[in-house]
């Protein structure tokens, strides 16, 4: 078997094997968990991961709470959850996961071995669709871009997801912008992250690509965005919008739309372009898993 392209209208049968390759976990467990954290807050698709591949842990990784959708985001590399297409009980079925794997594991073996556990688990049969969209591209605006350079902190560690204080405690009050005063990401980490407040969305990048960014605005646009900056470094850059169709406390400033506030804040925009969106289509799924 060869491994093919995805082209309109073409299904590819995906039962977790990966171009004819077999990939798994040295060990791997799964048990149901729940959204509800002990602190009060609710998990929406999943608590920050520990450990894997490009981490400081690397032959180790824990979701503490994930749901199924996530999962399948994870290990077919989607970026956001309209490209599955699946049974409703997706978002809401929550586990725990745990697995081991060589510490040199890439991450698109990691995603090879996530696909056979959900095959062999979840008894998962999937397969692609691939269509022509309307989508974006993130492009540099006329005044040139507006964000500052990453740059390296001697002795630091990059790979790896900041700590935030959660909810309901200190440190984590409301600040006159209607954000949790938490605080930004620690020097020399690698991270971007979204905080939703009372009156709109915060994105905060550090040692961020253009490609990065892009990808984290399928979400709010729900079509497919490119980077299309020609930028290569790595940016720190904070974007703060109102998202369409979002309902925010009234404010006698508002934050913009995503629109403006690209070109205003970061001096980037978005333009209309054709491309493709390949979206998961699951033919079956099991609600649990087989037993560890």
């Amino acid at each position: 078997m060869q491994c093919r392209s995805a082209r309109t209208s073409l299904l590819v049968v995906l039962t977790g094997i990966a171009c004819a390759q077999t990939a798994s976990f040295e060990v791997a467990s799964i048990k149901p968990s729940s959204p509800s954290l002990p602190d009060g807050r609710i998990v929406v698709g999943m608590a920050e991961p520990v450990g894997g591949p490009g981490s400081s842990d690397p032959g180790r990784i824990r979701y503490p709470v994930i749901n199924l959708k996530t999962l399948l985001l994870r290990a077919y590399d989607l970026r956001d959850a309209h490209l599955v297409v699946g049974p409703e009980w997706l978002d809401s079925e929550y586990f725990q996961v745990e697995a081991t794997m060589p510490p040199g594991t890439s991450k698109e073996q990691f995603e090879a071995m996530l696909q056979n556990l959900l095959a062999e688990r979840f008894q998962l049969k999937a397969h692609r669709e691939t269509k022509e969209v309307r989508g974006y591209a993130l492009v540099v605006g006329k005044g040139g871009p507006n964000m500052k350079k990453f740059v390296e902190v001697p002795g630091a560690t990059y790979p790896g997801n900041s700590t935030l204080p959660p909810v309901g405690r200190p440190g984590s009050a409301l600040g006159s912008d209607g954000f949790a005063k938490r605080p930004l990401v620690p020097p020399g980490r690698s991270k971007l992250y979204q905080n939703i407040g009372i009156y709109g969305v915060r994105l905060t990048g550090q040692d961020q690509s253009m490609e990065a960014l892009a990808g984290s605005l399928v979400s709010f646009v729900k079509l497919p965005v490119i980077d299309a900056t020609g930028l290569t470094a790595k940016y720190n850059f904070v974007l703060t919008f109102v998202p369409e169709g979002a309902r925010v406390a009234p404010s006698a400033d508002p934050f913009p739309d995503l629109f403006s506030a690209l070109q205003w804040q970061l001096g980037l925009k978005l333009e209309r372009r054709q491309g493709t969106e390949t979206t998961l289509v699951v033919d079956h799924i099991e609600k649990k898993p087989t037993a560890n």
